[in-house]
This record gives structure tokens, C-alpha cells and sequence, in this order.
């Protein structure tokens, strides 16, 4: 019996001293919940306690929705994480993304990388490795080292119409169905590839995604903002794929078939071909000259022209597709527009096929202002972004922050400041168009952080802005545009990633 006692014992000690250690453990986690600074944060309950929460609001597709939600319900600043709030007002962010900022970029950039042993332009953590990679691909990006951008951007506009007008054509109502989500992006690929390898994937001549790049991407941009959160789940595919044999089935790389690694591999077989040429003693004719010019390595131009392809169709064509809707949904919109653009069109004596320059449509008041507007409602930034706050902490909204919470920045709830007025969520281009000079330059002022702000301020926002201006002019130039469903306009989820965006477009007179 007292054999059998003992037993006992021995067996019931393990399981009490667990038992004690996990209510214990339980408690200095619930104690640590009451006394962190962060506790007075307001948020959803469960989100204090576990990350689980966003993983279920990413899972949803609708996490930009929500965010807008929970500011609207919360104020400023929302906790979404044991250790994380979201903040969405302008002067915040800006304070935080501003030169010289003691916020720095947190684990939520590893998850942009493509490489677990390489950085990038946008996933460099390190201030100083991040502006001196900024000051190389500055003139690149920025298209100052191009000779004829805005050409380049001309031809393939044109001819995206021309193949427009040649469907149109086979209509007797010279009407024709176009699903957008896939034509823009397919547009803004062929550009940007143009300018950054001198040639173009030639998606909207052959009607497909060439290498399966935008399949790739979209697939990646859903899986991003989960990486950028479970930080355990990115660490262990880090660790575990650093070894060739594992790193080849986990990452892109050049022996793929299709995807980011079949376009790496055609940078590559670019990059390969410009160096056995030698420096062109002409000007340089796209962005990979500029890097090779201020002395990027062949590895290291094809990786940060895999991250500019991918921003550059991602973000833009999104954009894109966002003024198109804002515009299309709102007939008086659309009727203004045209009639600015063909005022334009007939005062600069412009023929049928003849291109109007950039520098006459920046001077357009309605169009900028539908462009303004439609950004403002639909902004080409990622969610979160996360900073970490500096080891002294800080206040935000009467909050203290303590060292090390990370910081997500919410730029689509920045649209509902009340400095837009009453109407925030309407698209009313005219708000741009009224006389009061201080309201007009605080909004302006706001309109700043659409494509980031200081260190991490969009490097290609000037080859965006010619896009943007281009395409909207000669859109609704060319056609009249209609949803094909008004009810269900287009499907999104998560990050810039839009289907079904169906519309009629009948060819103009």
C-alpha cells in the first residue's frame, strides 16, 4: 500500500508542479496585462492578449475595412497586439517617419525580403544601409537618370487603345467589356519593365502574364502581412532555409519555371548581357544603367529591380483602378472630366492620335483634382509598417509608449480627418478646388503621406504620378466608361489586390 502511495507520489509531483508553473506563468502574464502602459490603450479586448486576433482580420481579406472600423470606434490610436497599436492621424505619422527619427523599422521588413541572407531598398532595417541604398537608386527611380520616360510611357498607353479600339471595332455599337484588374496591371508591368530593362514583358500584346509574375506577386502580397506578424512562423523559414537544397524550394530564385523566379531569371539574362557589353557611352536609357552607373553589383541590381517590378505594378495599378471607380460611379464626375479634357484637347489643337504632354495635364484643375481625390479614398500604401519605438519610450495621444512596442501606421483611416470635412468618405473632387488657401494646405499637407513620408518616402512617385496623369487622361479621353455591375464593382483582399473589376467602355467621338 505504501509501495502504491509513493508511486503515486511521484507521479502526481510532476503533474501539481505543472500545473502551479502554468498558473503562475498565467498570472505574470495577467499581471504584466494590468501594468503595461499599453493597457490603457483602447482596442478590442482580444487583441491584448494575442496576435491571433489580427491573424483572423487578415484571414478575412477585409483588413484595411476593418482597421477604418476600428479607428472610427477607438480614436487615434488602437492596440491590436500584446505589443502592437496602430495609429492613423497624419502629424503622428509623420513624426515617426521623419529623417532623422529615433523610430526605427521593425521585424515586420524581414517579411519583405526575398532572400533570408539579403536586404533590399524596402526590407533594409539598418538607417544608414537604408539612406545610402536610397542615394544609389534615387536618380533611377526617380526617372531623372531616363532619357524619354515620358515617352515610353506614351507608346504603351497608345497602344493599349489601339487594342482597345480594335475590339471595340468588331462590335457594331463600338462597345466593349474589359476587366481592368487584369488590363492595368498588365499596363503598368509593361512600363515599368520598359524602364527598368529596355524592354517590356508585352502582357497587354500577348493578353497574359507572361511568367506568371502578377500571380506570384498577388500571392505574396497575401502572405506578407502574415509573416510580417507571426514573427516565430517568419524566423523559422529563415533559419530552415539558408541551406541551398531548402532555400531553393522556399524562395525565388532563377531555376523556377514561372513566377518571381522565371522574371529574376530574365533580369538576370539582362543584367548578363549589359555587363558583357560594357559601360554605353550614350545616356543612360533605363534604370538599370543608372544602378550599374553608381556602382550596384550584377546580384545586387537584380534584386532591387525584382522589389522595383513589384512595387511599381502592385501599388500603382491599384491606384489606377481606385480613380477609375471613383470616377465611373459618379456620372457628374465623369461628365466634368472629360469636358476639362476635351477643352485641353481642342485649345492645344491636338489631333486624334496626337499625345498631350504631362507638364499641360498637371496645369488640369479637374482632372488633378479627380486624381487627388481618388487617392485620398483608395492610397497606395501598405498597412502597418511597423515601427519600434526608441529605448526611452514616447506619448502619443496622452498614452505613454514604452520602449520596443511597435507602431503600425494606418494610412486609409488618414482619410477620415476632419480637415476634409463632413463628407470624408464621399468622392467630391471639387474639395480640392475651393478657394480657402490654409484648408487647402493642410489637406495637401496630409496627401504627402500617401506614397510614405521622409526616409521611407516612395522613391518612384514622380514615374507614378506620370502614369497616373497619362492613363486617367487618355482613359477618358478615348472612351466612356461604365461598371458592368454596379452592385459588386470589383472583389479586393488584403493589399492592393483587386479582381473582377469589369467595366464597359464605348469609344468616344
Amino acid at each position: 500500500m505504501s509501495f502504491l502511495l509513493g508511486v503515486r507520489t511521484v507521479i502526481a509531483l510532476p503533474i501539481v508542479l505543472l500545473a502551479s508553473l502554468v498558473k503562475m506563468v498565467s498570472l505574470i502574464s495577467l499581471l504584466r496585462r494590468w501594468n503595461s502602459p499599453l493597457s490603457e490603450i483602447p482596442g478590442p479586448r482580444l487583441a491584448s492578449w494575442t496576435r491571433l486576433w489580427w491573424i483572423k482580420v487578415l484571414y478575412s481579406g477585409q483588413a484595411d475595412a476593418e482597421l477604418v472600423k476600428l479607428h472610427k470606434k477607438y480614436g487615434s490610436i488602437v492596440r491590436i497586439g500584446p505589443k502592437t497599436v496602430v495609429v492613423s492621424d497624419p502629424e503622428t505619422t509623420r513624426r515617426i517617419l521623419a529623417v532623422g527619427s529615433r523610430f526605427t523599422r521593425g521585424p515586420w521588413f524581414d517579411s519583405l525580403r526575398l532572400d533570408p541572407d539579403q536586404t533590399t531598398v524596402v526590407s533594409e532595417r539598418d538607417p544608414k544601409k537604408h539612406q545610402e541604398l536610397r542615394y544609389v537608386l534615387s536618380a533611377g527611380l526617380s526617372g531623372k537618370d531616363i532619357c524619354s520616360v515620358e515617352t515610353i510611357v506614351d507608346d504603351h498607353i497608345q497602344g493599349w487603345m489601339r487594342i482597345l479600339n480594335t475590339k471595340q471595332s468588331t462590335f457594331d455599337e463600338k462597345v466593349v467589356k474589359v476587366d481592368l484588374s487584369q488590363a492595368i496591371p498588365f499596363l503598368t508591368l509593361d512600363i515599368i519593365a520598359h524602364l527598368c530593362l529596355g524592354a517590356s514583358f508585352r502582357c497587354l500584346e500577348t493578353d497574359t502574364d507572361q511568367y506568371g509574375f502578377l500571380d506570384a506577386l498577388q500571392t505574396g502580397m497575401i502572405a506578407q502581412p502574415y509573416l510580417g506578424s507571426l514573427l516565430e512562423l517568419k524566423k523559422l523559414l529563415f533559419t530552415v532555409g539558408r541551406p541551398a537544397f531548402i532555400r531553393s524550394r522556399l524562395f525565388p530564385n532563377a531555376n523556377n519555371p514561372k513566377g518571381l523566379g522565371r522574371v529574376m531569371q530574365f533580369i538576370r539574362e539582362i543584367v548578363e548581357r549589359r555587363m558583357a557589353q560594357g559601360p554605353r557611352n550614350e545616356a543612360k536609357v533605363d534604370m538599370l544603367d543608372s544602378f550599374f552607373a553608381r556602382g550596384l553589383s550584377p546580384d545586387q541590381a537584380t534584386s532591387e529591380l525584382l522589389v522595383v517590378l513589384s512595387s511599381g505594378v502592385g501599388a500603382t495599378a491599384y491606384a489606377i483602378q481606385g480613380i477609375i471607380r471613383c470616377v465611373i460611379e459618379n456620372p457628374n464626375a465623369q461628365r466634368k472630366l472629360q469636358q476639362d479634357i476635351d477643352h485641353v484637347v481642342s485649345s492645344e489643337n491636338c489631333g486624334p492620335r496626337d499625345v498631350v504632354n504631362e507638364s499641360v495635364i498637371k496645369r488640369m484643375s479637374y482632372l488633378q483634382a479627380c486624381i487627388t481625390e481618388g487617392l485620398r479614398l483608395y492610397p497606395p500604401v501598405s498597412l502597418l509598417r511597423e515601427r519600434v519605438v526608441p529605448p526611452e519610450g514616447d506619448y502619443m495621444h496622452g498614452y505613454r509608449i514604452p520602449g520596443g512596442t511597435f507602431i503600425g501606421l494606418n494610412g486609409p483611416a488618414s482619410k477620415l480627418h476632419p480637415v476634409y470635412g463632413s463628407d470624408v468618405e464621399d468622392f467630391r473632387p471639387e474639395r480640392w478646388l475651393i478657394n480657402d488657401e490654409t484648408q487647402l494646405k493642410q489637406m495637401a499637407r496630409n496627401m504627402e503621406l500617401v506614397f510614405g513620408y521622409g526616409a521611407s518616402k516612395c522613391l518612384g512617385v514622380n514615374l507614378a504620378y506620370t502614369e497616373l496623369n497619362k492613363i486617367i487622361f487618355e482613359l477618358f479621353r478615348n472612351h466612356d466608361l461604365r461598371l458592368a455591375d454596379p452592385e459588386h464593382p470589383w472583389k479586393a483582399r488584403g493589399d492592393f489586390i483587386l479582381s473582377d473589376f469589369h467595366v464597359v467602355a464605348s469609344r468616344r467621338n
